[in-house]
């Protein structure tokens, strides 16, 4: 059998905590996708209490949100690297789902990889990725079908992606576990609801976009179970930041019905 490298096969095991910072500074927080709507919405709720820095191929709508800018690619190495100066945390959030397969190649495979060799090189504390409750799609689709699924989905269950944007997803879940047990790298994976800059979902229950699901009561029901509310979702990522497990996978979204995603946390710690 071949021999198939890792992230420890180029990095020492990792060190969090070499980061220093002047007494009284704050944590610095790499958002990658800053230009994104995540990324807006992450920037006006955690720039309250952290200090930000971007990295995004445009410049974000807000420049005074962050300490620092970067205007660069998570599949260029170097721009990563460059970003991460000084980072306590990483919230990564660039995704290439507008651009397809090759998009979703580009930033949710190579982007994430790194993003994850990055960290572990810095010795930052905690990287957060960015997945999707569409790495178990197929589960929501079979209940607009009527057909028999098995509820609810919980973290640990086999994916059952809905389509490449969700298949590129599960692969982005796992660079996050292999980069953790490998290096010790403390990782937490977010399967992220629907989020919109407009935090009202009742807004879009007539929106196109989500023609697939059925008929508007359909999206409604779909919208209400899947939103993350903005506040919601800076209270998620600020409880990963503050997380001791070496890795972490939960699905995030506002409502508590758990008659489709658990709200069960998987997770697991290095060495035990």
């Amino acid at each position: 059998m071949s021999y198939m490298p890792t992230f420890a096969s180029q990095w020492p095991a990792h060190e969090a905590g070499r980061i220093t910072h002047d007494s009284g500074a704050r944590a610095r927080i790499l958002i990658t996708g800053a230009s994104g709507v995540i990324g807006t919405i992450a920037a006006q709720t955690l720039g309250r209490d952290f200090e930000l820095v971007g990295l995004d191929l445009v410049e974000a709508a807000d420049p005074s949100l962050f300490a620092a800018f970067h205007i660069g690619s998570v599949a260029n190495l170097a721009d990563v690297e460059c970003a991460l100066d000084q980072a306590d945390y990483v919230l990564h959030l660039a995704t290439g789902g507008p651009l397809g397969w090759p998009g979703l190649v580009q930033t949710e495979i190579e982007g994430t990889r790194n993003v994850l060799e990055g960290a572990i090189a810095a010795g930052v504390t905690r990287v957060v990725l960015a997945s999707s409750n569409h790495t178990h799609g197929c589960a929501e689709l079979d209940l607009f079908a009527h057909r028999d699924v098995e509820l609810p989905v919980r973290p640990g269950d086999a994916p059952r992606p809905d389509g490449l944007y969700g298949a590129a997803k599960v692969a982005l879940e796992a660079l996050g576990r292999v980069a953790a047990e490998s290096t010790g790298l403390a990782v937490s994976v977010l399967r992220i609801g629907t989020m919109r800059l407009d935090d009202h979902p009742s807004h879009f229950f007539d929106d196109h976009a989500f023609g697939y699901i059925g008929s508007a009561s359909e999206v409604e029901q779909r919208l209400e179970r899947s939103w993350l509310f903005h506040e919601d979702f800076n209270a998620v990522v600020r409880e990963e930041l503050q997380a001791t497990e070496t890795f972490r996978l939960r699905f995030a979204a506002s409502n508590d019905d758990e008659s489709v995603w658990s709200k069960e946390i998987f997770t697991w710690i290095r060495g035990h």
